[in-house]
């Protein structure tokens, strides 16, 4: 599940910094479902039930240099589940 060219460092909100790897990257030019950039990614930490945590945060910014933000648009939400379950299905994810 590993894909090293997409990883990332974030600091979290008690100043440690974390590796992340992306999941998938969706937005408006994959189709008309979405009106903003969003990122799927985890920081490989487990859940209570032992499954990895995976996050989605809008994206703001180009290139190295990138802040991600919490999903403001809430419209935007239906379709971000669709691309979760289509994530989860490809990777073969045991999700309960």
């Amino acid at each position: 599940m590993k894909k090293p060219d997409m990883s990332f460092t974030i600091v979290n909100h008690e100043g440690i910094e974390l590796e992340c790897d992306t999941l998938a990257l969706i937005g408006p030019e994959e189709g008309e479902e979405f009106f903003e950039p969003y990122i799927i990614y985890t920081d490989y930490s487990l859940d209570d039930n032992n499954l990895f945590n995976i996050y989605v945060a809008q994206i703001t910014g180009e290139g190295e240099h990138f802040e991600l933000k919490p999903v403001e648009n809430y419209g935007d939400i239906e379709a971000i589940k669709k691309e979760l379950d289509r994530i989860f299905e490809e990777e073969n994810f045991n999700i309960i």
